[in-house]
């Protein structure tokens, strides 16, 4: 299967999760997907680390263990 290193989705569905990927567990583990979502349940359910960009500028990247909504709500605002 000829498979690309990376994929891009602007406010994604269903489609992107993982369990619906038609690929092998090691083609994952070496994918990238760049998601931009406003839905912050959706980003923390989907990605092991977000980048947050606010008026244009990287804000912070906060990993899985700080994938919450009340922290993703902070550095989006600049209130963090």
């Amino acid at each position: 299967m000829n498979v690309p290193d990376a994929a891009y989705d602007a406010e994604p569905s269903v489609s992107v999760a993982p369990e619906n990927a038609e690929m092998d567990g090691a083609t994952l583990a070496t994918f990238a997907v760049v998601v931009i979502s406003s839905e912050l349940m959706e980003l923390i359910g989907l990605c092991h680390r977000v980048v947050v960009m606010r008026a244009g500028t990287l804000e912070a990247t906060l990993a899985s263990d700080h994938l919450t909504e009340e922290e993703l709500i902070a550095h989006a605002t600049g209130t963090h």
